[in-house]
């Protein structure tokens, strides 16, 4: 099956992050195949587009790094505002939210690609933590 731009995009971008983040050469290599994918000329502009999604995934990456450098233990895990519990428990819900709320941003400008594109499906996120 192949992929619609709005995907090709995406995975593009996190292409680039690893490429730019990690510096593979495997990340380098992949990130240039995703490149060659777009052989279609299209009447809008897809660089446009990439540079939304790759900041989008560049924030979403940040926030996710935030989140696992987190040391937190729950002392009474079933009590998220309990005194008893360390106060950045509630900075780690706000960059939860906030990375969900960024992947919807992602998720419909890859719609919206997809959409001018005239190819693939709309990604539609039900009941996920994304929605």
């Amino acid at each position: 099956m192949e992929r619609d731009l709005g995907d090709i995009l995406d995975r593009q971008s996190i292409a680039k992050l690893k490429a730019a983040r990690i510096g593979l050469d495997e990340n380098i290599r992949e990130y240039e195949a995703f490149s060659n994918r777009i052989s279609k000329q299209y009447d809008f502009d897809i660089e446009m587009f990439f540079k939304l999604i790759l900041k989008l995934n560049g924030f979403i990456w940040d926030l996710e790094s935030a989140l696992k450098s987190g040391k937190d233990n729950l002392k009474e895990p079933h009590y998220l505002f309990s005194n008893n519990n360390n106060p950045q428990l509630i900075q780690i819900g706000i960059i939860s939210i906030l990375i969900r709320n960024i992947n919807s941003v992602r998720v419909d400008v890859k719609n919206i690609v997809n959409n001018l594109a005239k190819e693939g499906f709309t990604d539609v996120k039900k009941n996920h933590i994304s929605e």
